[in-house]
């Protein structure tokens, strides 16, 4: 009767340990296919690919801005300097003529 009981017991383990990893797996498939949907309704974005990640629109964008940004500042340096060049050949071209 000792074995019996000795028996059950472990049946009875193994039908906990059964139905605690059933209910896991159970919970773990019902929230993936909870994600699925939600993407599917466009409730949440889907996870990008590395391949998106590194053709992201936002960091293609947001690199030509520092790109123009700088081509930006060099023009203004440019016109700048031409600014002062055409400034200081007026003062000296016609500087003679004002002052007669």
């Amino acid at each position: 009767m000792g074995e019996q009981s000795k028996e059950d017991k472990e049946n009875e383990c193994c039908v906990f340990i059964q139905r605690r990893i059933r209910g896991i797996l159970a919970r773990k498939y019902v929230s993936r296919m909870r994600v699925e949907e939600m993407e599917f309704l466009g409730m949440i974005t889907r996870k990008k690919t590395p391949e998106e990640l590194r053709d992201d629109p936002i960091k293609k964008m947001l690199a030509y801005q520092k790109e123009r940004k700088l081509i930006q500042i060099s023009h203004l340096a440019q016109y700048n300097d031409a600014r002062e060049a055409i400034q200081e050949e007026i003062d000296n071209n016609q500087g003679t003529d004002i002052m007669e």
